[in-house]
């Protein structure tokens, strides 16, 4: 059995190389072999383990038919790359290596404290593990279910048409991904419904991880019994991670990107620690669109925590946003949007490197936007910095809508020290009457410059449909600064 609570880092790296209790693969084996119910299956299901049979006998590609669960965790060691691939229809059909047209994941279960699957590295190369329509999840009979997907030492796995959800693991980090130093790279690909005390969703630290436009961290949670958690999607230390989660037609996966997560201290989508973070989003082109391209925007949406319910960043994290929405997050205390210590953010600026895209299918031709975070605390306007909340930071805004962001102190910005740039940034919001009206901004006090910007508060009588306008009115309170 593979255990996991309280391993180091280079214990846990030595216990992989180390284990005999899996057999090593040689690098010279290749071969593929099946795995299914059917008679005629290089390893049936009739077996306690039958994926880590396969993997013991030195197979390197694992074709499972779809449908199936397969319980046991698994340990994949050796040097070789090793693929298992999902979703077949029958062992004759993988056999021949043919998909159908929709296939169905093979589901993966995994006994209690175990991790359903650990990956060590090798020892004189940098190996790749894919894993192809593959669902791993835990027996849900049991709890703590531990993590779901184990990643120690330089390697780079690749989640494919694959989720890995329903990991509980208490106590310990890293829910649906524990990951020291590989790669991991998710397309159209899920880490959903996880929970830790530290990355509810993926712990990463060292390592790097990039989800495509149709990859998602859905509905983790970072907690404890003490309601504290940090990084309720993903808990990043010194981590590269790059999301282009989008919103996508149906057929390419609908919406995607960081989306619902929750932690019960701070990161409720994001918690980052140095290193850099990209939130990426773009024009999307077909033959459907052409010669025009719709823009596309990186999702960070619906969070929560007590600081920071989009992001939270420190310790000289650098975080970038381009085609990016940041909406609809929620924090207790400060920085609804996300909460900066100490760190360097940029959100927009590079629209003229996609000349060809149609801004008309953004919000008043705007495609930055943070618009509806909050901070609250029983269902009443709290804190500060209801979009942005940052101390001894730096932050650089260009072509950004600000739109009804909320706190009880200030609702846009509370910046306290350190230095910012907004250059062409529309920020709206309703203009609530006394006795508390808020601030829309607060820099107490921080070097601010701002640039072809307009500030507008907006009675709610001026919205349609919910929607603030920009056509000219009278009752509407303006501050514009050049």
């Amino acid at each position: 059995m593979f255990k996991v609570s309280s391993a180091t880092r280079s214990r846990m790296i030595a216990w992989l190389l180390a284990s005999c209790s899996v057999m090593s693969m040689s690098a010279s084996v290749s071969a593929f072999t099946t795995v299914g119910p059917q008679v005629n299956c290089g390893f049936r299901t009739t077996l306690n383990n039958p994926i880590q049979a396969a993997l013991n006998a030195g197979h390197t590609e694992l074709r499972l038919v779809g449908g199936a669960t397969y319980t046991g965790s698994v340990v994949v060691n050796g040097s070789a790359d090793v693929t298992l691939r999902g979703g077949f229809t029958d062992c004759t059909q993988a056999a021949n290596n043919v998909l159908p047209s929709n296939p169905q994941a093979s589901a993966r279960g995994v006994r209690p404290l175990d991790a359903a699957m650990a990956l060590a590295p090798a020892q004189n190369r940098r190996r790749v593990i894919t894993l192809q329509s593959i669902e791993l999840r835990p027996n849900l009979e049991q709890t703590p279910t531990g993590m779901g997907l184990w990643i120690a030492g330089l390697m780079d796995v690749r989640l494919e048409r694959s989720r890995i959800s329903g990991f509980n693991h208490a106590g310990n980090n890293g829910g649906g991904v524990l990951m020291f130093d590989g790669q991991l790279f998710l397309v159209s690909s899920e880490i959903s419904n996880n929970r830790a005390q530290k990355g509810g969703g993926i712990y990463c630290s060292g390592g790097q991880v990039r989800l495509d436009p149709a990859s998602r961290l859905l509905l983790n949670r970072a907690e404890t019994i003490d309601s504290d958690g940090e990084g309720g999607g993903a808990y990043l230390q010194q981590c590269t991670f790059v999301s282009q989660g989008r919103v996508l037609p149906s057929t390419l996966g609908g919406t995607s990107g960081i989306i619902g997560n929750q932690a019960g201290a701070a990161g409720g989508g994001l918690y980052v620690i140095g290193g850099l973070t990209e939130i990426q989003g773009g024009p999307f082109c077909s033959d459907l669109t052409a010669p025009v391209c719709l823009p596309r925007l990186a999702i960070v949406g619906a969070n929560s925590a007590r600081i920071g319910g989009g992001v939270y960043a420190s310790d000289g994290a650098e975080l970038t946003f381009d085609f990016a929405n940041l909406s609809a997050n929620t924090a207790t205390i400060e920085g609804g949007g996300m909460f900066l210590d100490q760190s360097t953010m940029r959100f927009g600026g590079l629209g003229s490197l996609y000349p060809n895209y149609d801004r008309n299918h953004c919000t008043e031709s705007i495609c930055e936007v943070m618009s509806g975070n909050r901070v609250r605390a029983a269902n009443v306007d709290a804190g500060t910095g209801g979009a942005i909340r940052s101390v001894n930071s730096s932050i650089t805004l260009a072509d950004v809508l600000l739109d009804d962001n909320t706190s009880a102190v200030s609702d846009v910005f509370d910046m306290q020290f350190g230095s910012g740039l907004f250059q062409q940034v529309l920020v709206r919001n309703p203009d609530r009457p006394a006795p508390n009206p808020g601030l829309m901004a607060e820099f107490r006090p921080a070097t601010v410059t701002i640039r072809r910007s307009t500030f507008v508060a907006e009675f709610p009588a001026n919205r349609v449909s919910g929607e603030p306008t920009l056509l000219a009115d009278p009752t509407r309170k303006r501050c514009s600064r050049s």
